[in-house]
């Protein structure tokens, strides 16, 4: 790696024998670097002090043989001068070496972390998403289909069944790249529901009378009578034509979002019956 020598040589020059060597030719804004791997040595016992440039330009204050990049260094070029100082019995003599090569400052990365989604069933609370930068930065969140599940900020709205892909992302700063995506899976399933539909004593001379049944999913059942005989069903109006048990069977078959609910049936006593 060449260097340049500055300064004027006296007797018993003090020279800088083991230079440090940039420790990458890039270098993260935020991560310490150090000169290089090893000591600077000198000859003549003398002492090393060390200058940090950018662009050629001295850094303030950067003095150290480690420096810390920071916002104003991204894209631009960093370098250091070793400087070997002795004192001789003609004076101080001072033997500078300047790396020519310099380190270029980039943006630091990030990584985002974004665990696996749990499955969820339709009619559930909106959930609260959870995940971050190991930079600090906030994570923006997006819905794959907007009729399946929404967000807004870091809640997500549950509409229907079925699965909803949720991408996680960070666009970066000043100082930090942007992270690669994360995405995950979310999975709706179908919400359970179950009927109520309870037997009574019907004594209906007038006639007809509302089954009376009902579903949780707010869906409608429908109903099948199985003693034709003694009972007929339309729609959910059941007809009394005989005398005795009117048994009916009530079902729902369940939809997009619910599944089908088991049946129930019921029986109704007929003791009376419209005047023909």
């Amino acid at each position: 790696m060449p260097s340049f020598w500055m300064g004027l040589s006296l007797d018993s020059a003090s020279r800088v024998t083991s230079p440090r060597t940039p420790s990458s030719l890039a270098k993260v804004m935020g991560s310490p670097f150090l000169c290089g791997s090893t000591t600077g040595t000198t000859t003549d016992g003398g002492t090393i002090s060390y200058q940090w440039q950018k662009n050629g330009t001295a850094i303030s204050g950067a003095t150290s043989p480690s420096y810390t990049p920071v916002t104003e260094d991204i894209g631009k070029f960093v370098a250091f001068a070793e400087t070997a100082t002795n004192t001789t019995s003609q004076g101080t003599n001072v033997r500078t070496t300047l790396l020519s090569t310099a380190t270029a400052i980039e943006k630091q990365t990030q990584t985002l972390t974004f665990a696996a989604l749990t499955a969820v069933t339709y009619g559930v609370s909106p959930v609260t998403l959870s995940a971050s930068s190991n930079r600090s930065l906030s994570v923006m969140f997006a819905s794959s289909d907007s009729t399946i599940c929404s967000i807004s900020g870091s809640t997500l709205t549950v509409l229907k069944a079925g699965t909803c892909d949720v991408t996680a992302s960070q666009a970066g700063d000043a100082n930090t790249l942007a992270a690669s995506s994360v995405v995950r899976t979310l999975t709706i399933n179908k919400a359970s529901q179950t009927i109520t539909f309870a037997p009574t004593t019907k004594q209906k001379p007038a006639g007809d009378f509302a089954a009376g049944g009902s579903a949780t999913s707010g869906l409608t059942v429908t109903y099948v009578s199985t003693t034709t005989s003694v009972c007929t069903v339309s729609g959910s109006t059941v007809s009394p034509v005989g005398l005795g048990t009117c048994t009916i069977t009530a079902s729902q078959a369940g939809d997009s979002n619910w599944s089908a609910a088991a049946d129930v049936t019921a029986s109704f006593t007929i003791e009376s019956v419209p005047v023909q």
